[in-house]
């Protein structure tokens, strides 16, 4: 068993101390936002304080099989989140504060494990401020903030694997407040981020996007911030990877029944 704490909130490490964390959770009763057989999410409150927990009770070695033959990792724990969010944070970008750790045993399709996290709040998505009438401008500026912030991320050897506009949360719905990214269950962080996870983040990126009346002009626009190159340059030089980007998006539209707008056949 090992417990991580990364808060000067003495009363939280009291209430829930080393050892306890996972067993005092998994009963705490909340605003429950998702429950699966192997993982629960919920919103709770302590001493005035909103936090997030995911609680882990371990995947089984039924679900990890069929994980690998589908060439997806399987999710095992609250670790990848917590290692994710971390990295982030200590280098500036906006995530949802990590504020504790807790994993028991090490048997990885029974291992139990939860993660607390502070609670955004006054927040909008991106996928909901879509649904508004925003400028052509105001929209253009939260291109360039998606961008940077992705770049950054994906130089930083993380990549998200759930990367869609619902998991951006805006504060207040103001494009020049902190933009924050949720989700990071399924996260992987590694020294260098490899190709095919650089493409599945943002092929889903752009098929959410797309549902949200972004434009081919904000989708050059992106390649060109997220590039850090003129739009020729970076189609030159990353050809194959926006080709696989938008292979991606129409894989995607396709399973769900969305095919992309007609005019987005080709980078």
């Amino acid at each position: 068993m090992i417990t991580y704490y990364h808060t000067d909130d003495q009363e939280f490490t009291e209430a829930y101390p080393a050892g306890s964390l996972y067993s005092l959770l998994q009963h705490t009763e909340g605003d429950v936002h998702r429950e699966l057989p192997s993982r629960r999410t919920f919103r709770f409150t302590h001493q005035g304080i909103n936090y997030f927990a995911k609680v882990h009770s371990g995947v089984g070695w039924l679900e990890m099989a069929k994980n690998w033959v589908r060439l997806r990792p399987p999710v095992l724990g609250a670790g990848d989140e917590w290692n994710a969010l971390r990295r982030l944070q200590d280098a500036g970008l906006s995530v949802p504060a990590p504020i504790a750790l807790e994993v028991h045993g090490w048997n990885p399709a029974r291992q139990r494990s939860v993660i607390v996290m502070e609670a955004l709040e006054n927040t909008v998505t991106l996928e909901d401020l879509a649904k508004e009438a925003i400028s052509p401008r105001d929209r253009r500026r939260l291109v360039i903030r998606l961008a940077d912030y992705i770049r950054k991320m994906h130089a930083l050897g993380v990549n998200h694997r759930d990367l869609y506009i619902c998991h951006f949360h805006l504060e207040h719905g103001d494009v020049t407040r902190s933009l924050h990214l949720i989700d990071f269950h399924r996260a992987q962080c590694r020294a260098h981020l490899p190709y095919r996870w650089r493409v599945k983040d943002l092929g889903s990126l752009l098929f959410s996007a797309l549902d949200a009346r972004y434009t081919r002009l904000d989708l050059l626009c992106f390649i060109r911030r997220y590039s850090g190159l003129s739009v020729r340059e970076a189609l030159l030089r990353d050809r194959s990877m926006w080709r696989g980007v938008l292979r991606r998006a129409r894989w995607l539209g396709e399973r769900e029944g969305a095919p992309l707008p007609l005019w987005l056949t080709d980078v």
